[in-house]
C-alpha cells in the first residue's frame, strides 16, 4: 500500500495489483465508483458490470484512458497526467506499437493495397467499424480467435507439435534404454565378479 494524493487534492491509499507474470493489472483505490470516478477508471471494464448496452461510451473510454495513465505513471514512479476529456476526432494521430504475426501482416498489407489503401488506414477503418458496434461476448471472442488461429496457423502448429512430440518421445525412449543398459552392465559386472570368486 502507498499513500497517494488524488488529482482533486483528496488523499487515499492505493494498492497496485500484479498478475502471475508480474505485469501490473490495476491500481486499486478503495474509493467506491460513483464518487467522481468513471466506469473503467479504477479497474478494467467487465461485461457483467456494464450499464450501457450499445457501443462503448465516451465515459467508459475516458475512464479506461485514466486508469491506463495511472498504471503508466505508477510503472514509471511519476504522477499521472489524467485526461479530463477524450481527444477530438481531429487530433493528430498517435503512433502505436502493435505486434502482428508476420504472415498475417503481409496478407493484410496486400489486402489493403488491393482495396486502394495502406495498412495503417485499413486497420484504422477496422477500428472505426469495431467501436461503432456493442462489445461482443468475451466467450465468443475467445472461441472466434481460437477458430481463426486453427484455420490459419493450426495446421503448422499441429505439424510442429507432432514433430516435437515424436522427437521428445524418441529422446525419452533413448534415455530409458540408457538406464536399462547401465543396469544390465552393473548386473554383468556383478555376475563377472561372482563368477571370478566362485
Amino acid at each position: 500500500m502507498e499513500q497517494s494524493i488524488k488529482p482533486d487534492g483528496r488523499s487515499g491509499r492505493r494498492r497496485i495489483q500484479h498478475g502471475p507474470d508480474r505485469r501490473m493489472l490495476a491500481v486499486v483505490d478503495p474509493t467506491p465508483p460513483g464518487e467522481g470516478f468513471l466506469p473503467g477508471e479504477l479497474e478494467p471494464l467487465r461485461p457483467e458490470g456494464r450499464t450501457a448496452s450499445g457501443p462503448v461510451t465516451d465515459e467508459e473510454a475516458l475512464g479506461t484512458a485514466r486508469r491506463l495513465e495511472r498504471l503508466r505513471a505508477a510503472a514509471l514512479g511519476s504522477e499521472p497526467d489524467l485526461p479530463a476529456e477524450l481527444p477530438s476526432w481531429l487530433a493528430t494521430s498517435e503512433k502505436t506499437v502493435l505486434a502482428f504475426d508476420p504472415r498475417l501482416k503481409a496478407l493484410a498489407e496486400a489486402h489493403f493495397l488491393l482495396e486502394g489503401t495502406n495498412f495503417a488506414r485499413g486497420v484504422s477503418g477496422l477500428l472505426h467499424d469495431l467501436v461503432a458496434q456493442p462489445p461482443r461476448d468475451p466467450a465468443w471472442v475467445r472461441a472466434h480467435h481460437e477458430a481463426q488461429v486453427d484455420r490459419t496457423a493450426g495446421a503448422e502448429r499441429r505439424r510442429a507439435s507432432a514433430d516435437g512430440d515424436s522427437i521428445e518421445a524418441k529422446r525419452r525412449a533413448l534415455a530409458a534404454l540408457r538406464v536399462k543398459q547401465q543396469r544390465l552392465e552393473r548386473e554383468l559386472e556383478e555376475l563377472g565378479a561372482d563368477t571370478a570368486i566362485g
